[in-house]
């Protein structure tokens, strides 16, 4: 008697897909973690501005005063604000796509 073994090509492939995307979602998530934290306020007092950095601590906004900073060091949190927002987009995309492999994966084992 002979036993045939059938093999789902498609559950191959989302289980690689699977897996691409979740190296993918680690990888984005340590290039999140490796950006400064919060965002870069201006405010003007008596003709002068001054920079501070304001970030979230324990569910409350803190504020720590830099002083005056040179345009590099604006340009640089311009550009980390820039990449925080694209890689938070990634990583939402991502995720809805990891869940849609999971649910995937899981209805062809039935």
């Amino acid at each position: 008697m002979v036993t045939k073994v059938v093999i789902n090509p498609m559950r191959g492939i989302a289980v690689e897909e699977l897996g691409n995307t979740r190296r993918m979602l680690a990888q984005y998530k340590k290039a999140l973690a490796g950006l400064p934290v919060g965002s870069l306020i201006a405010k003007r007092i008596k003709g002068h501005i001054y920079y501070y950095l304001e970030y979230r601590e324990g569910g409350r906004y803190r504020f720590k005063y830099l002083g005056k900073i040179p345009p590099s060091e604006i340009a640089r949190y311009g550009e980390a604000k820039r990449l925080r927002a694209k890689y938070r987009n990634l990583v939402s995309s991502l995720k809805v796509q990891e869940k849609f492999l999971k649910k995937v994966l899981n209805e062809r084992k039935k």
